[in-house]
């Protein structure tokens, strides 16, 4: 019965919910409404473990996740707030010296930066209060705005960040399917490329592959498998003419 309304109250809500907000954007006020359901349940057990799970997978409500959300309000306050963060942030980088630069670039030369998940904060009101964003120790620019300068940034005050980019695993899951897929047929960054692209676009312009018929009933498509080989796997990777 607990499973039953676990699924019920939480589970499928959650599920259409995040097929409805998609957008990297909604990431953390998605995770934030799922805390609020978990909140919500009458079972103390219950809520103990999936808190606990939700801790463990918290990565939607990392700061450049939730800034990224403030961006995209349409309260411009809750914009101001997160453009004055990333103004601050890229302050506090430029006000290294050109040898302290340097030195830090060569220390990070090959490290990889680390994504840790952020401790929540269950009691939270806001999709933005799940994690401190006061310590700029603790935080970091969102990726996906670094690379704008001051005055892109302020112009989010006026209107709101507009992305693309899912937040769900889905998408993600596709894409390393394709890729293992292409890593499995050629060697070498350009032919994965070339090969995972190339196959994309196939897909576009012709969404069925169910028999030959429609496949040399489409005049987009031609074999092309000297290079990807001449198999019968291989032959199906189409090329555009």
């Amino acid at each position: 019965m607990q499973l039953t309304n676990f699924c019920l109250k939480i589970c499928f809500p959650t599920w259409f919910n995040i097929k409805k907000e998609n957008k990297i954007t909604d990431g953390a006020k998605n995770i934030f409404k799922l805390i609020e359901g978990v909140r919500q349940f009458p079972t103390d057990k219950v809520r103990d473990i999936s808190m606990k799970v939700l801790q463990r997978n918290a990565y939607l409500a990392h700061s450049e996740n939730a800034i990224l959300g403030m961006l995209a309000e349409d309260d411009e306050n809750i914009r101001r707030r997160a453009v004055d963060k990333i103004l601050e942030l890229g302050s506090e980088a430029s006000a290294t010296t050109d040898m302290e630069s340097s030195i830090l670039e060569s220390s990070r030369k090959d490290i990889v930066r680390q994504f840790k998940v952020p401790k929540i904060s269950v009691e939270a009101t806001h999709f933005y209060e799940l994690t401190n964003l006061d310590s700029i120790k603790d935080i970091s620019q969102p990726p996906a705005v670094m690379d704008l300068d001051d005055t892109s940034i302020a112009q989010m005050l006026t209107k709101p960040l507009v992305l693309q980019h899912p937040c769900h695993n889905q998408a993600v899951n596709r894409h390393v399917k394709l890729v293992t897929e292409a890593a499995s047929v050629v060697t070498g960054y350009e032919k994965r490329d070339g090969m995972i692209r190339q196959k994309i676009r196939c897909r576009l312009l012709m969404s069925k592959f169910d028999s030959k018929q429609q496949f040399v009933g489409n005049q987009h498509f031609t074999y092309r498998t000297s290079s990807y080989g001449s198999t019968n796997k291989h032959r199906k990777m189409c090329c555009a003419v």
